[in-house]
């Protein structure tokens, strides 16, 4: 039996950790725990991306969805001009605009809109392709400059917007355009209105061509709204 004043046995069971194991452990638990927030933080970033482009697609077919059903709505009804009443569809490279009967653009008690789509920027600064819209009815009646005021944004940042007009359509399926269509004196609407303009994006400045049907008018082998490419 051994002496209760005997030194404990240097082999014998520890009460606790060395200060090296301490400093050891908390190195491990503190790289772990950077790594797993990290995943953490990369995850939330990646989830905030794919919402953003799940809003921005949504936002993008909205626009298209607007430019869709305004095209869709023209109507060659006669409206008053300066020559007597006339069916009234006009565009240029710069601008188009017709008798629509949208019921999202009616007034109060008169279904008849003029609508028109041009590029320009908005007292408040916002700019791209703007749609405007006026009762053919009333005192300025479809002056052009009537169109300038209650504009708002379809395509915002949409720049060097340009209208083209198909007239037709070949046998072997190619559009025959025009630059330039007046239904007082083509009589009759256009088949289609191709809108081009550039886009900004993340991946820079790029060109955008949107195919509209008009009227009740059908396009062969139409296309969704494409992107023509890169600009330089």
């Amino acid at each position: 039996m051994g002496s209760p004043h005997e030194p404990a046995s240097p082999h014998g069971p520890r009460g606790g950790f060395t200060l090296v194991e301490v400093v050891v452990s908390l190195s491990i638990l503190a790289l772990v725990a950077g790594g797993i927030s990290m995943a953490f933080r990369m995850t939330a970033r990646s989830m905030e991306q794919g919402e953003a482009a799940v809003h921005a697609s949504v936002r993008q077919r909205a626009r298209f969805a607007v430019l869709e059903r305004s095209f869709r709505a023209a109507n060659p009804a006669p409206v008053p001009t300066d020559n007597g009443n006339a069916t009234w569809f006009r565009g240029d490279r710069g601008r188009v605009s017709f008798l629509s009967v949208s019921p999202s653009g009616a007034a109060p008690g008169n279904a008849f809109r003029i609508l028109s789509f041009h590029e320009g920027m908005l007292p408040t600064g916002e700019k791209g392709l703007l749609l405007s819209e006026r009762n053919p009815f009333g005192t300025a009646g479809v002056a052009d400059d009537a169109f300038d005021k209650g504009s708002r944004v379809v395509f915002p940042d949409a720049s060097g917007v340009r209208f083209f007009f198909v007239s037709g359509f070949t046998a072997g399926g190619t559009m025959e355009t025009e630059d330039a269509w007046d239904a007082r004196e083509m009589t009759r609407l256009p088949v289609a209105v191709g809108i081009e303009f550039t886009a900004g994006g993340e991946t820079g400045k790029r060109r955008v061509v949107i195919p509209l049907p008009v009227g009740v008018n059908q396009l062969p082998d139409r296309r969704p709204p494409h992107d023509a490419g890169p600009i330089g």
